[in-house]
């Protein structure tokens, strides 16, 4: 039996039909390799590493691991991301660096009622957690095929560039 799936290509606002998530991904990934939006922000980001001085590049180190410690231990979160029965810890702060979609809903209404619940739909646990891991590590886990297409198509729903497949990260 196989499945329909259903994807929007972003360039062409088309919807697309796939029987498996293995042609979807193969689709995702020549789309990707296709389109000049590659390289939008990596080269200023580039540009800025290079030209940061060691203790910069020391000091947003630090940060990093620090938020990674945070995440890997539940402290000071500040987001409650419901997907499907699963609540999901994070920082508003991480969510909102890597990710447009929640960029602009946490920070278009300023709250002081912490957490922040925000429930998310059409998405599944497995891949959320490997979404969240992603934004704390910067590392893709060797995942199976339907997990990494689903990454994929969150990367273009949540606007999250670092995740998006170019050729430089396949």
């Amino acid at each position: 039996m196989s499945a329909n799936l259903l994807y929007i290509d972003d360039a062409s606002s088309r919807l697309q039909t796939f029987e498996s998530f293995e042609n979807l991904s193969q689709y995702i990934l020549e789309h990707r390799r296709n389109t000049s939006s590659q390289k939008r922000g990596r080269t200023h980001d580039t540009k800025l590493l290079v030209s940061t001085p060691i203790d910069g590049v020391c000091h947003f180190i630090t940060l990093g691991n620090f938020l990674r410690r945070l995440y890997c231990t539940d402290a000071l979160t500040d987001v409650h991301v419901y997907v499907e029965d699963h609540v999901f810890h994070a920082h508003r702060a991480v969510l909102c660096c890597f990710s447009g979609y929640f960029s602009e809903i946490l920070t278009s209404r300023p709250t002081k009622n912490v957490p922040i619940e925000v429930k998310l739909l059409n998405t599944r646990a497995v891949a959320f957690a490997a979404f969240l891991e992603f934004l704390y590590t910067g590392e893709r886990t060797a995942l199976k095929p339907d997990v990494t297409a689903d990454l994929m198509i969150m990367a273009d729903v949540l606007d999250v560039d670092a995740l998006k497949v170019t050729k430089g990260n396949i």
